[in-house]
């Protein structure tokens, strides 16, 4: 059932005045939650079109949704059709967020085709299909920047490097001692059985792994940290979740070159380093490779490779960029794993997303982390 609030939202905008008021409009849904818990609906205008209706979290700031979507509309403007770009308000062309007082913030975004990589099975997928996936999305993020870097571009030192070593050092101070005696708490915690085992592992993987590659992390990030690079705006949260594919046969293993179709969610969108944008979209694969025994080092060396040749196709992308890329692909690794842990144990965090998703999401954590601790220097 749609509730009130996001029924009274849709109506706000444009297309939407002759909208169904009924709670069980034909087509409208709620998506199932995510990590960020914010409230999305799919919802559809009389005529037919599909859209996202979302509530902004209390924490967002209006002002820089609003940065957000006029980007998103220069991205769209420069060719990026499969951008999810936001609809604007009835009557008023230049207001993109209905504020509806204790109803909350809302903006709607295009509802975009096709599937994300992480609803296939990824456990059997070849090496093959994975990387002609990741090369198709390193592809649609160079075309991604290539736009947003003609709307602002500057130099400076890396937000995100400096936000890394903040986020070590906080999680530097508690994260063994919150690991301690980690199987006591998470029965204490009365932690879902789905969750438990995969929260545990990652407990003793942060145990055994913290007190040597913590700090070699932290010099890596000084060192980044001191060092001026191109700045734009970027996604920041591009992961196999986020991009969409066109899947017209039913199977994206069957196409020979995957084409994106969709790119959403954009909260976490700032001015930051093209770097960051790589390292998460080309970092969500690496624990693909754990599946192949031996063969591990050299197939995330491949997507590695296969990732930055394919970006550089479009867009430069120095040395220099590149070292900045696997530092973040290594400290997001350990660092994720840890804040897992920390969230559930430390401030036991409650999450709306399925238990299933959670474990999931721990398991691809351990596992990328274990083929990043194993990695030389890209």
């Amino acid at each position: 059932m749609i509730p009130d609030a996001a029924r009274h939202a849709a109506r706000c905008f444009a297309g939407f005045a002759d909208a169904p008021v009924l709670p069980n409009a034909k087509g409208w849904s709620q998506v199932p939650a995510g990590f960020s818990g914010s409230a999305v609906y799919r919802v559809v205008d009389p005529r037919g079109g599909a859209w996202s209706l979302k509530q902004l979290t209390a924490s967002a700031s209006v002002s820089h949704v609003k940065a957000i979507h006029q980007t998103l509309l220069h991205v769209r403007r420069a060719g990026c059709d499969w951008v999810a770009g936001p609809n604007h308000l009835a009557g008023n062309p230049a207001q993109t967020v209905a504020d509806l007082g204790t109803l909350g913030c809302w903006e709607m975004t295009r509802w975009m085709p096709g599937r994300s990589y992480s609803d296939i099975d990824r456990f059997t997928v070849s090496p093959d299909e994975a990387a002609k996936v990741l090369v198709a999305g390193c592809r649609a993020i160079a075309s991604f920047h290539n736009a947003t870097a003609s709307m602002l571009h500057q130099n400076g030192p890396a937000p995100s490097v400096i936000d890394r070593i903040k986020r070590l050092d906080s999680l530097s101070s508690s994260i063994l001692s919150t690991c301690d005696d980690a199987g006591d708490k998470i029965r204490t915690l009365n932690i879902s059985p789905t969750v438990a085992p995969e929260l545990l592992q990652a407990c003793h993987q942060v145990t055994a792994d913290w007190p040597t590659f913590a700090w070699q992390i932290r010099n890596d990030l000084e060192q980044r940290a001191g060092e001026v690079t191109p700045l734009q705006w970027v996604v920041r949260d591009i992961h196999r979740g986020h991009l969409l594919f066109a899947d017209d046969a039913g199977s994206l293993s069957t196409a020979a070159k995957p084409t994106v179709s969709g790119m959403i969610d954009f909260d976490a969108m700032r001015l930051d380093t093209p770097a960051a944008d790589l390292a998460r979209w080309i970092g969500d694969f690496l624990f693909l490779a754990i599946f192949h025994g031996d063969a591990a080092a050299d197939i995330a060396a491949r997507f590695w490779q296969a990732g930055l040749a394919e970006y550089r196709q479009i867009c430069s992308f120095s040395h220099q960029q590149q070292t900045l890329c696997w530092t973040l692909v290594r400290s997001s690794s350990l660092i994720s794993l840890a804040n897992w842990v920390d969230w559930i144990l430390q401030q036991r965090r409650r999450f709306s997303a399925a238990d299933s998703a959670i474990a999931q999401r721990l398991v691809a954590l351990n596992q990328q982390w274990t083929v990043v601790r194993q990695a030389t220097d890209r």
